[in-house]
């Protein structure tokens, strides 16, 4: 998985702490078209919400 996102160009450590937090949301046995959006060339970098305090 990580030379995976690496190849990709992909952050590694940003990219398993994405699978690590959303995978574990899927169902038991999960379909292999909603694995397919976790794979290292579907993965888009997540937007960033800052809070202005």
């Amino acid at each position: 998985m990580i030379q995976s996102a690496k190849a990709n160009g992909i952050d590694e450590r940003e990219y398993i702490e994405f699978l690590l937090e959303h995978i574990s949301q899927l169902p038991t046995f999960a379909k292999d078209s909603e694995l397919e959006a976790y794979l290292p060339w579907n993965y888009t970098v997540p937007s960033k919400i800052s809070v202005e305090a």
